[in-house]
């Protein structure tokens, strides 16, 4: 996008009585994808276009109205087109703090400006060691070495358990099996959940080393399956047992606002760098 239309776009949301913000509500976008419009950094697409001109009350040709000729847009166009080189470096960031050189790289689905408050929206690193961090906008907060230390000794402690589980939750499957089946009903048809532990203890101990509740949803997944089965298996509960899968979506809803509260606490006080 021009700089001419960029600043057309910043007259007509003032005109409007609109701060970025407000835009950006009644369209459905991030704030920093209204920024980057009127930075002459990106464009709306289409139905953003349609959007605005209805929202403004302006046809489209008035919206996007230009001086310069198709040449001219051609060029400007070809010289912002990024590289595959290039647009990755245009999502790598570098800063010093006290624990070494941070180098930030901002996930490439994050690119549009949208899910800019999401923690996964970028990756950190000091001195090439992962470490936390959290995205606010034009600003991803770094914290300590000791916490991809953490993250780091946790996913080690999820691979041990894993594999623990494969062989002794076979072991423990076949055995029962062949020992109580004769005595206790439907141990071949429903023990086999105990593979859901499988599930289960990795996204635990990916919650605890990340610090966020989003990670252990897993555990609602496999808990609910686990669950639903043995209650339908020994009590005849099918109709009703699928109850306990509504835990999932509304594990999914406290978690991410607690995520954000947590993120924020802990990654605020580290160290910020500013995306350019």
């Amino acid at each position: 996008m021009n700089i001419e239309i960029a600043n057309r776009l910043v007259e007509l949301r003032k005109k409007n009585g609109l701060s970025q913000e407000e835009l950006a509500a009644k369209i459905g976008l991030s704030r920093q994808a209204v920024s980057k419009w009127e930075r002459a950094e990106a464009s709306p697409d289409t139905d953003n276009l349609i959007c605005l001109a209805k929202l403004y009350g302006v046809s489209l040709d008035e919206l996007l109205s230009t001086d310069q000729s198709v040449d001219e847009i051609a060029t400007e166009i070809k010289e912002k087109e990024p590289t595959e080189e290039s647009a990755s470096c245009n999502r790598t960031f570098t800063a010093d703090c006290p624990e070494g050189k941070i180098k930030v790289i901002l996930d490439p689905i994050d690119d549009d400006g949208d899910d800019d408050d999401d923690p996964d929206g970028a990756k950190a690193t000091i001195n090439g060691k992962e470490v936390e961090c959290y995205r606010d906008g034009d600003t991803v907060y770094v914290g300590s070495l000791k916490g991809g230390e953490r993250k780091h000794l946790w996913s080690r402690i999820a691979g041990l358990a894993s594999g623990i589980i494969a062989i002794g939750g076979t072991a423990f499957y076949v055995t029962c099996g062949l020992l109580l089946s004769s005595s206790i009903p439907f141990v071949w048809a429903s023990w086999w959940t105990v593979y859901m532990l499988l599930l289960i203890v990795p996204s635990i101990c990916s919650s605890i080393g990340d610090r966020r509740l989003g990670p252990a949803t897993g555990a609602f997944v496999g808990a609910s399956v686990a669950i639903y089965i043995l209650l339908g298996f020994y009590f005849g509960m099918w109709g009703i047992a699928w109850v306990v899968f509504l835990s999932i979506p509304l594990w999914g809803v406290v978690a991410s606002n607690v995520d954000k509260l947590i993120w924020e606490s802990f990654c605020k006080k580290g160290y910020p760098v500013k995306i350019r």
